[in-house]
Order: C-alpha cells, then structure tokens, then sequence
C-alpha cells in the first residue's frame, strides 16, 4: 500500500489554514510551567548552588553582559547547557545518550538543498537511543563532530539558536529561522509528534514550538531572574524519556553501529488484543508543510500468521469525521481498503500547548488505524490493462462509496491502489484515504466545494473555482470526483509510456498535466479549462497519447474528457436556471447510476479492446494492395490495438518483388501476433521503418493511415464546438453559455 505522489501543494490532500494566525503566543506562566514535572524544585536549587556558570549572590549566569560576538556568547551558552544536560538528562539506560555539540565545533558538509538548511543551529542535543540513528543520507546530515561523530536531523533532540541580544528580532523571524530545521526534523524522523527548540540570547530565552497545528511561541524569558525556568526548559528539551521530546514510543527501532535495524511498532491487532508487528517498510509521503495531517504510514508483518498490513498514523482536523468511523461504515465494499483494528484518542495537539491559546489554531486528533495491505499505487504500473482494470475498478468502488453516503473528495494517483495479486474484477483497483472524505446525513446531504481540500494536481475546475465564488460555490458532488478520475488518468498516459517508463519532463506530454499543478487555485483553473475545452492543448494531448499509447487509450481519453465537459456544462446550466431554488441538482443526480455507468462503459470497451487484441489468434498474412486502391479504408488492428507499433523486419515474411509503381501494404496478421506480445509483455515501444535499405523496392512501401482514426477525430473536433462555460470575475454563481439541446 502505497500513498501519494503528490507535488508539494496538497502532498497530502491537505486542507489549508487560511483565516488562522501565523502562530500563537503563549501566557507569560506557560514556558515556567511547562517542564515542572520533570525536574524536582530542590534538585535546581542544588545544581544552582553547586555549578561554576550560575553566580547564586549575583542571581546570574555567566553570559557576557554585553556580548559584542556570537563566538563569545555560544561558549559560554554552550557550557551552560552542557551542564544541565550532564546533570539532568544523564543516560539511565544503556544505549541512551544525549550530548550539547555547539556549531563551532561541526565540520559541515555540502548537502545541497537551500541556503538556510546548509547551515547548522549554534547549538545541538545529539541523541542516541531507539528513535535515532547517524545520519547516512547528505541531505539529512549537517557535519561531523571530533566528540561525537556525524551529526545531523536523524539524531538531534533538539536545537537552539544563540543570538545576541541586539539582533535577536521578532517572534514572527525567530520562528521563521527555527522552522527551517523543525521541518527537516520531522521528515526524518517519522515518529516525531512535536519539535521545540529555544532562541537564547545573553539576557533572555524564547521556546518555540511545532506541531500539525502549526507553531506557537512564548514570550521572551529573562534567564537570570528566572534561572530555574532555563533549567527545565534545556533539561526537558534534552530529556531521556522519548515522549518528553516529542516522539511516539510505540514505534521503536534496535540500534546497530549506530543505525536503525529492525523497527516495531505496538498497536492493537484485529482481535483487540496489543500487538507488536514488525516492521516491513516505511511507506514514503512527502511531508513539505509542518501544519498538515503528519500522515505515516509502516508496512508491518504478522509475526504468527506472516500476513501483512498497514499501520496507517495521521492527525485529522477535530471537526471532520474520523477516518476509522467511514471505515467503519464502509466495510466489505470491494475495491475500498478494508480496517482490520483501529485506536482512537491517541492524544491531541491541544495537549502539547498553552490552554489560552485553544481557539487561535485548528486542534487535530492523532488516530491509527490497522488495514489490508494491497499493491502500490497505480502510477507504479507495467502494462496498459493494470491501468485500466486499476481506474475501472476504483470508480465502480467510489460509487458503491457513495450508496452508504460517503463522498471520497481527494481522488489522485496516491489514493488509488492496485489490488492483491490475482484480485478478481472489482478488486483490481482499491481507494484508500477517506481522512478528508465526506459523510451525508438527513441534517446535512451535500457539502459545498471547497479547494484547500484535495489535491491540486487533481482538483475538479468547480472546486478550485471555490475559493473565488465563496458562499455561491458549487455543491461538491461525485461529478467532481470522476472528474478528478480523468485528470489521474491523463496524468498517467501523458507523463508515462505503456510500460511505466516516465516521460521525460521537457517533452509535451507531460507539460500539459504539470502545468495543473499551480499555487494558486484560479491559476490552476486557467490552465484546466482548456483541456475541457477545444483548441490546441486538446491536439497536443490527443496527439501525444495516440503517439505513444495507441487508438483504444486516447479514445477512451477523449470520450471521458468530453463526457466530463458536457456533465460540467449541464450542471452549470441547471445550477444557473435554479438559483435560489431548493435542490437545483436533484433531477440531475437521479441520473448517477447511468452517469457511472457511462463511465465505466467507457473502461470497459477499452479493456476489450485491449484484451480481444492480445488474446486473438493471427489471421492469415495479408496480400499486398494496390496503392490506387486509397478509397478502401483499412482496417484497424484487431480491436484498435492500443499502442503504436510498426513492424518488426525479423518477424516480417519475404517481401515479394514489386513493380515500380509506389504500393501500400496493409499490416500483417504476423505483426499484430508480435504487437499483442509486447502489449502482454508490458513494454510496447514505437519503432521506427526500416530504413537500411532504401535503394530496394521494399523502401516505398508504405503503411496506410486508418480511415477510422481520421473519421474519429473529425467528429472529435465538431463536438466541440460548443464554448466553454464562462465565469464572470466575481463572486456569483457561474453562468454557463446557452447551448443546444
């Protein structure tokens, strides 16, 4: 089971904070407060009395007053914090190992990336212990350390920034500069649920704090009026115990020489009993934003019965519902991930921070569920008939989807899976990921669009117009998702070959779906309509799938492309005549199972045209035709082959001798038998004509163009014919053009 692809915008089929704060800023009482329970008041009171770098007469650290260069300041910072750090964060068990490591004393190394993120913090806890491990990989690796080695994001606690105090700046620039490094935190270290670091200057100390949530600060600290408050902070931001520092220790991984060997993680098995699964494999996700679900996900294996499962870990918004209820809800639906177990209330980011600040940041909820494990997602396909019993499948299983109420909202190429080996129909193809999935009920049956939920790439022109319409935007419908079924498949067959080989990026395939995936949701907009639409994107795509996967593959890209135009334009018409009316759609949803069966019929008559041309036996070889004989349409290859193939001299029979009159020969029984074992095989190409020998008769034959694919695109371009619906620049409803009957 594999999850998303995904391009940085929505790498999760996120929804943006928009109406939030930047961050929250905490009571004066919280950063006191906040590691009390972990250092005793008398054990301070000891370490202040008994450490050279805290004068008790003058209630000072020795910091210089006046610092006038960062070296002089880290320092003396630095044996500060080694101090607390040796006295309260001290290993306890073996293999546990915290250390302060200073900038100055880390050779760096080129890792590339930007500019800030090649610089270290001034200041480290390195750690050693099982959610740590030395840095192999350059990015993650910020230098090396006489003291303690290769350091890096994998095995720091924590880290601070030294500033002197006339250039400490705002909150709003400290948090900036610390995210740098949170966010390289937590891509590396996957169990992380929070990570805090302290801005510290020769005067004052500021604790800034990230989770899913977002961030939040403290206001600035006076150390040497409150030297116990700095104590706590370094020794909790340091700290032994693993949950402490942010981590969740029910995934834990054996150490050796420093690396992660075999992880586990301890979770609740299918029969309600605490079970603890090995490890398989982390499954990748892109994490490019810090506020975001966190979703992670670990391939485990049943050590008694050595089935497989994912362990699926995310932070869901408090106010949408709970993936394990939908999953819940839709078990035993084929073609939809099925939940083996699940636990709830795993913890809240409200608990990782000040209670004054509750309504200033969306609160998420941690949940894990256990499901099936299926294949990888569908971009990760070696033949033309997986795609397509993929898709077909997956849009069978959103419609059951939705006959239990449950509107999926985040379809992309992550979020659909190729089933188990041998998976019968209706299981080829599985939907994943309902964290953003909508729930009808009596009180609520429809919910309006909404583009900061979903992917961008993959977002239906309705829902990233949106943002624009406010209030008056289209309800989000299953239109909409089958609409984002058709540009996962155009992704597909514009940006890879028919046996999963990628595109390079700088042909024009692959320009047309890259160029969806802008920012800006109405630049995403402009740059979809004219897919939808006629003119020239329409040709370049057109041209660029038949080219490299055949007639049957664009055919069925275009008849989705254009049922999914005249769909739009029949919703924005009744949308438009019913406005102000209760149910201005209903008619038109009464129609959604043969809406679904269009669609799927469309998948269907692809795959048998695929299938019927691998499995059909050869005919007898064709003679030569006359080339005066142009009137006769030629025939297609057996049930309009799907890819592109010419003949391959090898396989080809002896070329008669011809006259010199220039011929067309039609396509050999034998070479339709080869082409059907490439298709098979999962590595069709395009092979260029023999050219070796052009002196020879043979050199002006010539393989005739089909009349049908001709006919097909001329009634391809009078279809269009109708506008594209136009949306005036404001926030009403949008008024689709009149068009025929």
């Amino acid at each position: 089971m594999e999850n998303r692809p995904e391009t940085q915008n929505g790498a999760e089929g996120e929804r943006e904070e928009e109406t939030r704060p930047r961050f929250t800023t905490t009571t004066d009482a919280y950063a006191h407060d906040i590691y009390r329970d972990a250092v005793e008041d008398h054990a301070i009171h000891e370490f202040l009395n008994e450490v050279a770098d805290f004068s008790s007469s003058q209630r000072r650290w020795s910091t210089p007053e006046l610092a006038t260069s960062n070296e002089n300041l880290l320092g003396a910072v630095s044996r500060i914090f080694s101090a607390i750090v040796q006295r309260f964060a001290g290993p306890t068990v073996p293999g546990v190992e915290r250390n302060v490591v200073s900038s100055s004393e880390i050779r760096p190394v080129d890792q590339g990336g930007d500019a800030e993120s090649r610089n270290p913090p001034t200041l480290l806890v390195r750690a050693a212990g099982p959610s740590f491990q030395v840095p192999s990989a350059a990015e993650s690796t910020l230098g090396t350390a006489a003291s303690v080695g290769t350091i890096g994001y994998t095995n720091i606690a924590s880290f601070s920034i030294v500033k002197l105090e006339s250039e400490i700046g705002t909150a709003l620039e400290n948090l900036e500069e610390a995210e740098v490094h949170a966010r390289r935190i937590f891509q590396v270290q996957p169990n992380r649920s929070y990570v805090r670091s302290l801005v510290i200057t020769e005067k004052h100390a500021r604790l800034v704090h990230f989770d899913c949530s977002g961030s939040q600060v403290t206001p600035l600290i006076d150390i040497h009026q409150h030297p116990e408050t700095l104590v706590r902070l370094v020794a909790g931001l340091a700290s032994a115990d693993e949950r402490l520092l942010g981590l969740d220790d029910s995934v834990q991984w054996t150490i050796l020489n420093g690396k992660k060997a075999q992880g586990h993680v301890t979770t609740t098995s299918p029969t309600s009993e605490t079970k603890t699964y090995p490890i398989v494999e982390q499954i990748p996700i892109p994490r490019y934003s810090i506020c975001s679900r966190g979703t992670t996900c670990w391939r485990v294996r049943d050590p008694a019965t050595m089935e497989e499962y994912v362990i699926k870990d995310s932070w869901r918004e408090d106010d949408l519902p709970a993936e394990h209820e939908l999953l819940e809800k839709v078990k035993g639906i084929p073609g939809v991930v099925f939940m083996a177990s699940c636990e709830v209330d795993r913890g809240e980011t409200k608990g990782f921070r000040c209670a004054s600040t509750l309504r200033q940041y969306q609160n998420r909820k941690a949940s894990r569920v256990l499901l099936h494990a299926y294949g990888k997602s569908v971009e990760h396909f070696s033949s033309v008939l997986q795609v397509l019993y993929a898709f077909r499948d997956a849009i069978v299983a959103h419609q059951r989807l939705l006959e239990r109420g449950v509107l999926h909202r985040d379809i992309s190429l992550g979020n659909v899976l190729f089933g188990k080996p041998d998976a019968p129909e209706g299981e080829r193809g599985v939907l994943i990921d309902l964290d953003l999935a909508f729930l009808a009920t009596d009180a609520r049956p429809s919910v309006k669009s909404d583009h900061t939920i979903g992917t961008r790439l993959f977002q239906s022109i309705s829902v990233l117009h949106s943002g624009k319409l406010g209030e008056l935007a289209w309800e989000h419908d299953y239109l909409d998702d089958l609409e984002s079924f058709l540009y996962s498949l155009a992704f597909i067959v514009l940006c890879y070959r028919p046996d999963g080989r990628p595109i390079p990026t700088d042909e024009d395939g692959p320009s047309i779906p890259w160029s969806w995936a802008e920012e800006a949701p109405e630049d995403a907009c402009a740059k979809k309509r004219p897919f939808l639409g006629v003119g020239t994107v329409v040709f370049r795509a057109s041209h660029a799938v038949e080219t490299i996967w055949g007639p049957v593959c664009d055919a069925l890209l275009s008849k989705f492309r254009r049922w999914i135009f005249q769909m739009r334009t029949k919703k924005g018409t009744l949308i438009h005549r019913g406005r102000g009316s209760a149910g201005p759609l209903d008619s038109f949803h009464a129609c959604r199972d043969e809406h679904y069966s269009a669609v799927v019929g469309m998948f269907d008559e692809a795959i048998d045209s695929v299938r019927s041309a691998v499995t059909s036996p050869p005919p007898p070889i064709d003679d030569v035709a006359p080339a005066q004989d142009v009137s006769a349409p030629t025939p297609l290859l057996p049930a309009e082959l799907n890819v592109a193939v010419l003949p391959d001299p090898a396989l080809s029979p002896p070329t008669p001798a011809l006259s010199p009159i220039i011929t067309q020969r039609r396509r050999s029984a034998r070479t339709v038998h080869h082409s059907c074992a490439l298709i098979q095989n999962g590595s069709p190409q395009t092979q260029p004509l023999d050219q070796t020998s052009t002196s020879s008769p043979s050199a002006a034959i010539q393989v005739r163009r089909s009349a049908r694919i001709e006919k097909r695109r001329r009634e391809e371009a009078e279809s269009h014919e109708i506008p594209i619906p136009k949306v005036r620049r404001t926030r009403q409803a949008p008024r689709p053009t009149k068009r025929p009957c």
